[in-house]
């Protein structure tokens, strides 16, 4: 910290100051500049040439070349070093610093301008809930965490996601700590963490936590567990490429919002819902927003032996709101769960007729009937339809929800133009929860929110290697199955080799 806090700035600016750009010889001016540019012209077009072989785009080998001319403290301290050793005089070290100080900063908004890092994120690997329920794909899921409170309610979550031995979990838990006092942003595997790191700690007793829950679920569950250190500023990017490399079906991450024990705002973090915006944005798969009100009513179990019994699940209208669907039905196939289906539909629409609509399996009637048979054999499992005018009616029916519920899921997109939510849509103090998910975000509520939102584009082709074989039921606990298992080890994860 000291080095490149307090010396380092002062060496930059001692340099600045020893350079005079008035002691500049017209005679020789357009030689040596001609000479320095023409230096530059060669590594640039050796570069973006090197780059065009290897079949890199055209504007990613422009964006390499440019920043292989870009100079920093390494080339400013040799031309100081041969200036103090006669080999330049003061004329050539003028130019080259201005030289330098030109190029470094124009290369730096050009790139900034042509060079998109969550491009990478944009491949046929996009994944979602409905796609893997559909297919039978094995659910893929990815936990952020910010510290050891985070812990007992993402647990919760994963046991109401019920991992069995039909549909095993495979979990990856990404620890993320602000950068402080590291030159260099990491994302390592937490056995691969140094142990006189003070994060170190931390992650541990994460990662315990995660652990046990593991053990309790011993081949039906399978845990990786990651360390991201980062300015919040850019580890929206270890996120994503996380859930890339592990071919992630959602991602959760927390709201910026901790809510206290009266269900009151505790604190407001600004970072964390510039990280959730991001990531909202640029994520390949699914993800979900979790509001943790685990500490409200007694509803966070420390250790652990807490279930939730009554989950609801929002639906309206929107992709959004089938993805929610999707993992609720995933929910609903726990024998201690409760899950109601609230379903809102205008009057206009009480005498449509799901059955008589060319259905595919994604449509909203194929969806909605599926969760009927479901609720039918089910006694744990129920749907409700709410019959509404307009917005106002839909936030009184929201009102009545009270307590009632551990869990309540709903989409964060649903379809503006439905009569449904008619005068709910002008304000919204979170617009990353939507209107529904903005609502359940205040404080009049008690039970903690999942806000669901399906990455955005069509459902595209799904990794086969993935595919659970389907087995034949038997008599017994279907939630140990001792072959199951995931890859073995990690991924060599680099997502800082661009920064």
């Amino acid at each position: 910290m000291f080095a490149t806090s307090l010396t380092l700035p002062c060496f930059i600016a001692i340099s600045g100051l020893q350079t005079n750009f008035f002691v500049l010889g017209m005679s020789h001016v357009k030689i040596i500049e001609a000479v320095i540019l023409i230096t530059y012209g060669c590594k640039f077009l050796g570069t973006a040439a090197a780059s065009a072989y290897c079949n890199i785009q055209i504007r990613d080998a422009f964006c390499l070349a440019l920043l292989m001319c870009c100079q920093g403290v390494i080339e400013i301290y040799t031309c100081v070093m041969w200036r103090d050793e006669k080999v330049l005089n003061t004329e050539c070290f003028n130019l080259l610093i201005i030289t330098l100080l030109l190029v470094t900063g124009i290369s730096r908004f050009l790139v900034v301008y042509l060079y998109d890092p969550s491009k990478r994120y944009r491949s046929t690997s996009k994944r979602t809930i409905l796609n893997t329920r559909q297919r039978n794909l094995q659910f893929r899921l990815l936990l952020c965490v910010y510290n050891v409170e985070n812990v007992p309610s993402m647990v919760n979550l994963l046991e109401a996601s019920y991992p069995s031995r039909f549909s095993p979990i495979s979990v990856f838990t990404l620890h993320l700590v602000e950068l402080k006092g590291r030159a260099h942003a990491v994302l390592v595997p937490h056995h691969q963490m140094n142990k006189l790191d003070p994060n170190t700690v931390q992650s541990t007793q994460i990662v315990n936590g995660f652990q046990r829950f593991e053990q309790q679920n011993q081949g039906t569950l399978m845990a990786q567990h990651f360390t991201a250190a980062a300015p919040f500023s850019s580890i929206n990017d270890d996120i994503c490429t996380l859930a890339l490399d592990k071919k992630a079906t959602l991602v959760i991450i927390p709201f910026h919002k901790q809510y206290a024990i009266d269900g009151t705002v505790d604190h407001v973090n600004p970072a964390i819902r510039s990280i959730n915006l991001n990531v909202l944005d640029k994520a390949p798969c699914s993800v979900g927003i979790f509001i943790d009100r685990g500490e409200t009513e007694g509803r966070r179990s420390v250790l652990m032996s807490y279930t939730w019994q009554n989950v609801a699940v929002i639906y309206i209208e929107g992709r959004d709101d089938a993805e929610a669907l999707a993992f609720s039905m995933r929910i609903a196939e726990h024998p201690e769960v409760n899950v109601t289906m609230i379903h809102f539909r205008h009057k206009s629409t009480l005498h449509q007729n799901y059955a008589v609509e060319e259905e595919s399996e994604f449509s909203e009637s194929h969806l909605i009937n599926d969760f009927k048979s479901f609720a039918m054999n089910k006694p744990k499992v129920s749907y409700r339809e709410e019959i509404v005018r307009d917005g106002v009616e839909t936030t009184q029916v929201i009102s009545t929800l009270g307590d009632s519920y551990d869990l309540v899921i709903v989409g964060r997109d649903h379809d503006l133009e439905s009569s449904v939510l008619y005068g709910l849509t002008d304000w919204s103090e979170c617009p990353e929860l939507g209107v529904i998910g903005d609502m359940f975000a205040s404080p009049d509520f008690h039970f903690s929110v999942l806000v669901i939102h399906q990455q955005e584009g069509e459902s595209l082709a799904m990794d086969n290697s993935y595919e659970l074989p389907v087995s034949p039921p038997r008599v017994g606990d279907p939630r140990v199955h001792p072959h199951f298992s995931v890859e073995e080890g990690f991924t060599s994860v680099d997502p800082h080799n661009n920064r």
